[in-house]
């Protein structure tokens, strides 16, 4: 089986805990690898939660939340909007029922936080390959 290749194009951050009200936007993400960095308390952790959030909508509901995103799934545009335990989705446009967007054995993943990720084995050598590529010194 082979899945389809799915990426954000966007994410509006409406509500959530943390940001209860006039959260903020995120635009123009690519299809590769997307480096989110920022100062503590700038809403890093709180977006990795919305993506999950709407990668799985029908998770238990939470009236606290209000978010949306386009996401493109091969050539077909999806807008997700979950708002206070409501779903809506559209696909071109058009309104749809949701589809999977998450396949069974990726439903357990784990987001981890570079601070984890640099605390790993590697000494921090994956933080000095992040600083570099951040930098324009690799394509991601």
């Amino acid at each position: 089986m082979n899945p389809a290749k799915l990426h954000f194009q966007d994410i509006d951050l409406r509500r959530m805990p943390g940001f209860p009200s006039g959260g903020f936007r995120v635009t123009d993400l690519s299809p590769g690898v997307n480096i989110v960095y920022g100062p503590n308390s700038s809403g890093k952790t709180t977006l990795g939660r919305a993506i999950c959030k709407l990668l799985r909508p029908a998770d238990p509901p939470h009236q606290e939340r209000s978010l949306r995103a386009t996401l493109k799934r091969h050539e077909q545009r999806l807008t997700v909007d979950v708002d206070y335990g409501s779903v809506r989705c559209q696909a071109d446009g058009n309104e749809t029922d949701l589809p999977v967007l998450v396949s069974a054995e990726f439903q357990d993943r784990y987001v981890l936080a570079l601070h984890d990720l640099i605390s790993a084995e590697d000494g921090g050598a994956l933080a000095a390959q992040i600083i570099r590529e951040s930098a324009g010194g690799y394509d991601l």
